[in-house]
């Protein structure tokens, strides 16, 4: 199974209280994932926190609960934006 935070230093960059936040956002969710889509909410069981935005800012408005799909495409659309723009420079 591939550990995704290999070589990754997100982990790091995570404040101290990472594990609180991710608590509220949960809450918050009522465990069900957050992503609205044509005005329709998804209602798959939210597993993972994400940046709404800047991966810096970690304030409860740009965090989310995702489920993991939603979380996965969305990940993979912006590393794909990034070899993108890598590639325009």
């Amino acid at each position: 199974m591939p550990v995704p935070w290999k070589g990754s230093r997100r982990r790091q960059e995570l404040p101290d209280n990472w594990p609180e936040l991710c608590k509220m956002v949960a809450e918050r969710s009522g465990g069900v994932c957050e992503l609205v889509e044509s005005a329709t909410r998804c209602v798959m069981t939210a597993a993972e926190v994400d940046h709404r935005g800047p991966a810096h800012d970690h304030s409860l408005l740009n965090l989310q609960h995702l489920c993991r799909r939603h979380h996965a495409r969305k990940t993979g659309a912006e590393g794909a934006r990034a070899v993108r723009l890598r590639g325009e420079r």
